[in-house]
């Protein structure tokens, strides 16, 4: 429901109600209705209430009139989740599920002439890039243009906008086309000072995960890493720019060395296609259409809610997004959105007992995080395999612990710049001795047991303490190496030699037999039904499994804990199938 019509919903059901019971107070004092009881009387005014109140909602919450020459507007804003969370009184960016779903059908709407992008600031990576960009072309292959507008912004927008048609700015706009950056903090220097000490076993060349504790700056393998994803993320980025705009790859390529300055400098070099306001374009397509007072247009939000349940063959959706740990699923403010492994569980099993599913497709935009929980969504995604096909689709990222669950399906499907693999584990834990020293607070005790004081925060590990801990990371690694081994059906040397903890793109994932396929959902749509045995491009209902969108639990929610912060996600010492953050 547009948010300006909840507000006038919410104002018009407070007067109705203060009205009846003002009328109830002025009927009980002048007594003008002797022959009525109160109850009656109660009854009566709370029946015409609720009729007037139900009718009313309907009339709000009723989508507008679809009619043909109709140009469907969608904004593109924000991280694009996987799935959006539903609070009814937070107004919320759009998810990527909702621009796909929109995208799809306006690709097959006889009334839907045309889509209007209106792209501002997006926080998403390359794979939901990709998934726009596709879906996006689909509209155009349909006949229907494709027009972007932006304000502003990077090249992550710019990306997005060169699928398009036409590119439209404002003559003040700008979009930064300065080239790709990977930079990691490092806090080794920080910590001294403070008085904090990270201890912390890593296993793998590549496993930077942990460096931002105990380094000043990159490692060697690090770099090594960083500058071949960087070079391949590059070519993608130039690949596009010069499909969409018409250009060479070279020509492309050599933008990033070059950028535009201004907006005039890129209308000169053809990366947009004219300066002018969001008011002026909008006249320009109501000229096109052939409309003469307003453009006739629906946003995303009114046409999502007209859309029709499909029919055909069931096939399940379960997101896993965010870093993986143990317990439910949750999101805060300090750790963002986090996959539960319970929540996960409970979604496969729940999936088990569907029946008439004839596949499921597990999304997975997730750098990894708990190795335990990693290991039992594993288990579980296993175990729904041998009831149905599952096909694994990256989103943005599905590293470490987020491979781990892709490598339990039975194919997996990844975008070019899908970041994968780091099959390797990291622990670490701090002690704060120097820190303690500083403050003049001591510890002291007895204890039974030779390691029984090796969580203690006072001191470091000693050199017995400090190899069982080593021990107990290379023995989970040796673990994840093998199983993703049986997974992948390679030997251990094999899938050793492209492990290591070393990140790759979706496209050298596919050259070192990481994954099965490059591609989006629909790809990964086709393989599900070529694994059920349904035919290729046959129509089926997808159903996205999640938690219910029950409105009043979802405002106590908002209401109860507004800003939850949240504890810590992992206990001292876990093994984390983690990959590390590079961009």
């Amino acid at each position: 429901m547009p948010h300006k019509r909840r507000l006038t919903l919410l104002f018009v059901l407070l007067i109705g109600g203060s009205i009846v019971y003002v009328s109830l107070g002025l009927v009980a004092m002048t007594q003008l209705v002797r022959p009525l009881s109160a109850t009656t009387i109660l009854m009566l005014f709370w029946g015409v209430y609720a009729i007037a109140s139900l009718s009313l909602i309907c009339w709000v919450g009723s989508p507008p009139r679809l009619r043909r020459r109709t140009w469907l507007r969608l904004r593109l804003t924000g991280a694009l989740p996987e799935q959006a969370p539903h609070h009814p009184l937070r107004r919320r960016d759009p998810s990527l599920t909702e621009l796909v779903d929109n995208l799809t059908r306006a690709s097959r709407d006889p009334r839907i002439s045309g889509v209007l992008l209106r792209i501002d600031t997006l926080q998403c990576r390359w794979g939901k890039v990709d998934e726009l960009r596709r879906r996006i072309a689909a509209v155009r292959e349909a006949g229907k243009p494709v027009v972007a507008y932006l304000e502003g912004g990077s090249l992550i927008e710019y990306l997005v906008a060169t699928a398009a048609d036409e590119i439209h700015l404002p003559p003040e706009g700008e979009i930064e086309l300065l080239g790709i950056r990977m930079r990691s903090p490092f806090l080794a220097g920080l910590l001294e000072k403070i008085g904090l000490e990270a201890e912390v076993e890593r296993i793998g060349k590549y496993k930077s995960a942990g460096d931002i504790f105990t380094r000043e700056q990159m490692s060697e393998a690090h770099r090594e890493m960083a500058d071949s994803l960087l070079d391949d993320l590059q070519s993608v980025a130039a690949r596009w720019i010069a499909e969409g705009r018409g250009l060479t790859v070279e020509r492309a390529r050599a933008i990033f060395d070059d950028p535009p300055i201004d907006a005039q400098a890129l209308l000169a070099r053809g990366l947009i296609d004219k300066l002018q306001y969001e008011d002026q374009l909008i006249d320009q397509l109501k000229q096109r259409s052939g409309q003469k007072k307003t453009l006739r247009e629906i946003d995303g939000r009114q046409y999502a809610r007209r859309a029709k349940r499909t029919r055909g063959p069931l096939i399940l959706l379960i997101n896993a997004e965010g870093t993986i740990v143990h317990g439910p699923s949750r999101r805060s403010s300090l750790w963002g959105r986090t996959a539960g492994s319970e929540s996960l569980i409970a979604l496969l099993q729940k999936a088990r007992k569907q029946k008439k599913a004839k596949a499921l497709i597990l999304r997975i935009d997730s750098p990894g995080g708990s190795g335990l929980a990693s290991a039992l969504v594993w288990r579980e995604i296993r175990r729904t395999a041998e009831q149905m096909p599952v096909i694994a689709s990256m989103s943005d990222v599905a590293g470490s612990g987020g491979y781990y669950l892709a490598m339990a399906a039975d194919s997996i499907v990844a975008y070019p710049g899908t970041i994968t693999g780091s099959i390797g584990v990291v622990g670490a834990r701090f002690s704060g001795g120097p820190l303690l020293e500083r403050l003049g607070l001591a510890f002291d005790g007895s204890s039974r047991g030779t390691f029984a004081e090796s969580t203690v925060f006072d001191r470091r590990l000693n050199p017995t303490e400090e190899a069982r801990f080593r021990s107990k990371i290379r023995r989970f690694y040796d673990h994840f190496v093998s199983r993703a081994a049986e997974c992948r059906e390679q030997g251990v040397e094999q899938l050793e030699a492209v492990a290591q903890g070393r990140v790759w793109t979706g496209e050298q994932a596919l050259t070192h037999q990481l994954i099965d396929q490059l591609g989006g959902l629909e790809t990964a749509l086709e393989e599900a039904r070529r694994r059920a045995r349904l035919p290729a491009g046959s129509p089926v209902r997808v159903w996205q499994l999640g938690p219910p969108e029950n409105q009043l639990a979802a405002l106590m929610s908002l209401l109860s804990s507004p800003a939850t912060i949240g504890g810590p996600l992992f206990r001292a010492g876990e093994p984390l199938a983690l990959a590390p953050e590079l961009c």
